[in-house]
């Protein structure tokens, strides 16, 4: 498929894509295509699609390069996508939302609120909401950095990454960042 996309960056642009799936998401519906031209599959908002039209070249892909829209949907945020990382981080926050926000997600260290380790005796306990003032290490797949950093700073102090180390660094710039505005 041909088609002519209005950017959010107020840019007009021409693609050929193979499309892949139909997605709701934040709002809107997005056309997932696989952009042979960067070799990806890219995301484009159907109300920002001016035009489209059948391609004079022909995609194809091989049923082992599909798009997997059950497991993208589990990884991605905001529709921001990005190489697949594995993200820690410390919550203090409300577990449960946590763990509906990101599917992949499973809470592996629980810490009181003095910050002594709390083993996790079960299953079940492994997702219940520490005491007062108490902590979980939550590990998640997640694609790209900028949609889950948007999730992450909405959490504001109940939250600290801890790994990757780029997505660490990145968090704090994004942090001062916030912080620059202010002075």
């Amino acid at each position: 498929m041909q088609l002519t996309y209005h950017r959010s960056d107020n840019q007009v642009v021409q693609r050929t894509v193979l499309p892949a799936a139909l997605i709701f998401s934040e709002y809107y519906f997005y056309v997932a295509a696989y952009n042979a031209k960067y070799q990806t599959t890219l995301f484009y908002r159907a109300d920002r699609i001016q035009a489209y039209r059948p391609a004079d070249t022909v995609i194809q892909r091989t049923r082992a390069e599909r798009f997997e829209d059950g497991q993208f949907r589990q990884r991605i945020q905001f529709m921001y996508p990005g190489q697949l990382l594995t993200l820690t981080f410390q919550f203090w926050g409300i577990v449960e939302a946590a763990l509906d926000r990101l599917p992949t997600a499973k809470v592996i260290h629980r810490f009181h609120a003095d910050g002594t380790a709390e083993p996790i005796k079960n299953e079940q306990h492994r997702n219940q909401q520490p005491a007062a003032g108490g902590s979980v290490v939550i590990t998640a797949e997640v694609y790209g950095a900028r949609g889950i950093t948007m999730w992450l700073l909405s959490q504001g102090a109940n939250v600290k990454v801890l790994a990757p180390a780029s997505l660490v660094t990145s968090f704090k710039q994004e942090l001062a960042n916030i912080q620059a505005r202010y002075n």
